[in-house]
């Protein structure tokens, strides 16, 4: 039969267990804030606006970034715009 120390001892483990992994919950929900933090910086720097409009779905370069203008932007080539340069 167990004594009572025993039962008290596996309680305070089962107690620090929690603690342990109430901690490492509360680290990883920091470092997911931090890490959309930073991708929300980057976004920034990089003029990222999502209100800005973009060229309709079915024309060359739909999806594209736009000036608002309707016409394509100047912009570095996507790969499928080269499907059918022969090299």
């Amino acid at each position: 039969m167990h004594s009572f120390s025993h039962y008290r001892l596996l309680d305070e483990m089962r107690a620090a267990r929690a603690r342990r992994n109430a901690l490492l919950t509360k680290l990883a929900g920091d470092r997911i804030i931090a890490a959309l933090d930073r991708l929300g910086e980057v976004l920034a720097k990089g003029g990222y606006d999502p209100e800005q409009p973009r060229l309709p779905e079915g024309v060359t370069g739909g999806g594209r970034w736009s000036d608002g203008s309707g016409q394509q932007p100047a912009a570095i080539p996507l790969l499928s715009d080269f499907r059918h340069v022969n090299i």
